[in-house]
Order: structure tokens, then sequence, then C-alpha cells
């Protein structure tokens, strides 16, 4: 199975049904997107992100948001990171900061990081840190 990392590019948003948890990193404004959305429809609910990048760092951050593209088995996936502080892509990737929502052919198919191990299992997707191993 092979995986290819994709920089920025536009903004992909995919979401899946299920209820966000309030533990949850961006849990106000998840709880208004839902499978099947498109991503400009997430782009309205989500508005401006609170994260920075400067340099080449940018691509990695669209419209606020931590970004990245996946492609596997001939699929391309997008994943917007959600989160409520402030901060620059350049940290590391932290679950308690930062909730997937991920996109497919310009539809939301998944959110919340129960939902996001299950595709990383499936197409190879890279995994934070804390998550790596389990």
């Amino acid at each position: 199975m092979k995986r290819v990392l994709v920089g920025g590019g536009s903004l992909g948003l995919a979401l899946l049904a299920s209820s966000c948890g309030p533990a949850e990193a961006g849990a106000a404004k998840l709880k208004h997107v839902s499978v099947g959305i498109t991503r400009d429809s997430v782009r309205t609910v989500l508005g401006s992100g609170p994260l920075t990048a400067s340099g080449n760092d940018a691509v990695r951050v669209e419209q606020g948001y931590r970004f990245s593209r996946f492609l596997s088995e001939g699929q391309m996936f997008e994943v917007v990171y959600v989160r409520d502080e402030p901060g620059d892509v350049s940290e590391p990737l932290r679950k308690a900061k930062e909730t997937p929502i991920v996109f497919s052919n310009d539809t939301v198919i998944s959110r919340g990081w129960k939902q996001y191990r299950k595709l990383a299992a499936r197409y190879a997707f890279p995994l934070p840190p804390e998550d790596e191993g389990k």
C-alpha cells in the first residue's frame, strides 16, 4: 500500500455524522458539520481558524487550520484539523488541541480521532505521535 503526502492546496473538509464529544477540540464548530456536507459548506461553518504559518510552512495551513492531503490506493483524501487555541503549524499535531475532518471528493467522510484512526488503518494515514503504536 503506497501513501503519498501532498502539500497544501484547496481546503478539503470532511466530517462524520456522529456527534462531537465535549472533549474534542473545536467541538462548538464541529457540531454543525455532518457527513456528506460539501467542502464549501464546511469552510463557511468553520470560518477563520487560529493557526499561523510562515515561509515554507504556509502550504500546511489553509483558512487558519492545519491542512494535509494523502494519496492512498489511487484516492485523494484531504484532512483539516480544527482547533480553538491560537498556535503555529510548526507545533506538533496533538489530539488534545486539534480534531480531524476528512474529505474525499470535496465531501466530508469522517470527523474525530476515532474515525480518523479507522481510516489511518485502512489507508495508511500518519497518526499523531501519542497514537503511534496503538
